[in-house]
Parts: C-alpha cells; sequence; structure tokens
C-alpha cells in the first residue's frame, strides 16, 4: 500500500538523518568550526522534524471518529508546521551563537572539513528520496538539500578558516544562516497554500469528465485537496425532469462509486 511505502522511506530518512548529523556535530565538537556548527545545528533539527513527521503520519492513518468525521488525513500538516518551527528555533540559537562569537578570534582544525564531507553521502540520499516524492515528505526534502548547501559551504569556509583566516569561516556561517532564513519564508508560503483548501484544475477537470462518461450532466464541481491523492467536496448533477427518485438515487450512487476510484471522495446532489 501506498501510506506503507510512505511510512517506510520516513524510517529510513530517520537513519540517513542521523547517521549524517552525529558526523557533523562531532566535526563541530572537535574543529572549532562556526560554520560547522550551523551545519550541526540543522541537522539536530533534520533529525527532530524527521521524527515529527513520522508521528503525525502515524496519526493521519487513524480512521474516522466522532471528533473527524472525514478522518485523521489533515495531521499530516503538522509534519511541515513542526518543519517550521524546529528550523525556526535553530535558527534563533545560530543566530544567537554567532552574535555571541561574533569579532572573537578562533581556530577551525582539520575535523571540521573532513566530517563535513562525510556527511554529504547520507544527506545525498536522503534528498534523492524525499525530493522525488510528490507528497508531504517534498517540504522536509527542501529543508534537507539545506544539509547537503550547508556541506559544500561548511567545508570549503572550514577550510579556508584553517588555512588563511577564522573570518572566512565566520562569513561561511552568515551565508548558511542567510540560506536557512530564506528557506523558512518560501516554505511558510507553501505551508499556507496547502491550507487555503486550494482546488486543483486538474482534478476538476478529471471530475467532469469521468462524470460525462457516465452520460451526466454536471451542474457544480466543489473539490479541495486534503491530503496527497485525496479529494473531497460535493458534485451537483442534473437529471430529466420527472425521473423517479429510485434512478435519480442510482445515477447519484454510480457518480460517487466512480470518482471515489480516483480518490476523489464527493456528496452528489441531484437536481432536474
Amino acid at each position: 500500500m501506498e501510506r506503507d511505502r510512505v511510512g517506510r522511506t520516513i524510517l529510513l530518512l530517520a537513519l540517513l538523518s542521523v547517521a549524517g548529523g552525529l558526523l557533523k556535530i562531532y566535526g563541530s565538537l572537535t574543529g572549532g568550526s562556526r560554520a560547522v556548527f550551523v551545519d550541526a545545528m540543522t541537522s539536530i533539527g533534520n533529525s527532530v522534524t524527521i521524527a515529527l513527521t513520522y508521528k503525525y503520519f502515524r496519526e493521519s492513518l487513524k480512521p474516522p471518529d466522532l471528533d473527524h468525521h472525514y478522518g485523521h488525513y489533515k495531521m499530516l500538516m503538522g509534519a511541515p508546521v513542526s518543519t517550521l518551527m524546529v528550523y525556526s528555533f535553530v535558527a534563533g540559537v545560530v543566530l544567537f551563537d554567532l552574535i555571541e562569537s561574533y569579532g572573537n578570534p578562533y581556530k577551525v582544525g582539520y575535523e571540521s572539513p573532513l566530517f563535513a564531507a562525510l556527511a554529504v553521502v547520507p544527506y545525498g540520499v536522503a534528498v534523492a528520496i524525499s525530493k522525488g516524492s510528490r507528497s508531504f515528505l517534498a517540504v522536509y526534502g527542501g529543508f534537507t538539500v539545506i544539509e547537503l548547501i550547508e556541506s559544500s559551504v561548511s567545508i570549503a569556509s572550514s577550510i579556508g578558516g584553517m588555512a588563511v583566516s577564522y573570518t572566512i569561516d565566520y562569513a561561511g556561517a552568515l551565508v548558511l544562516l542567510g540560506y536557512l532564513l530564506f528557506e523558512l519564508v518560501s516554505s511558510f508560503r507553501e505551508v499556507i497554500l496547502s491550507y487555503s483548501d486550494v482546488a486543483p484544475k486538474d482534478v476538476v477537470e478529471r471530475v467532469h469528465a469521468i462524470v460525462k462518461e457516465l452520460n451526466v450532466e454536471v451542474s457544480r464541481v466543489r473539490v479541495r485537496k486534503v491530503a496527497d491523492g485525496l479529494y473531497q467536496g460535493d458534485v451537483v448533477v442534473r437529471v430529466r425532469p420527472g425521473t423517479p427518485v429510485e434512478e435519480a438515487h442510482a445515477i447519484m450512487d454510480r457518480v460517487e462509486k466512480e470518482l471515489a476510484k480516483h480518490g476523489i471522495e464527493v456528496v452528489v446532489h441531484v437536481e432536474p
């Protein structure tokens, strides 16, 4: 099943995230690089985020109940919202650290660029997996891309800090912080769009095409995205004046069942 596959994917991403994070944290502690410190902090945030993503994914699998008549699909939105919260906290911690260390010379050891480079491997695999998904994991993938960008910048800047001056390493840390803030703003816009009950044009067109194939005239279609591959709404169809009630109900059932096959759950209303 699709949801079982997503669950396995989340667990794999969690293992990759922890592996990459441990490498960067070790490099930050032993090498003293501020750029790799930023790298390590976002790695911690990455691991927390994937754990929360898995939690909300499990919540979304619950069946409808007295409090959630349409199911728990919207619980999936807890994943991108958690991502925003965690990375906002990370951005605050990093900003405070860089302000505190401003103007204070420090040394950068070879451990920082070395372990930052080793961490590229697990994060590269994680990005390839999550960015290839059209589900909520794509938002997570967007932030995981930061890990690869940070690795490149932190490796280069920590090498510069080790060979030339700590100011190169510090400048790299500022660049990484700026990119993190940019990603926060971009992902916030994506979350707002998801919450806005957008009606995908292709889904509306699909509803019209499917109902037309059933030789039923469509008067109105209203749908909204609930989760990836799942849409809910209502459809108004027209029948001939004088159509018996039993026949009208049969038409409604046929339309509902056919649309449900395509992940579109609707309530059908019939008017003459």
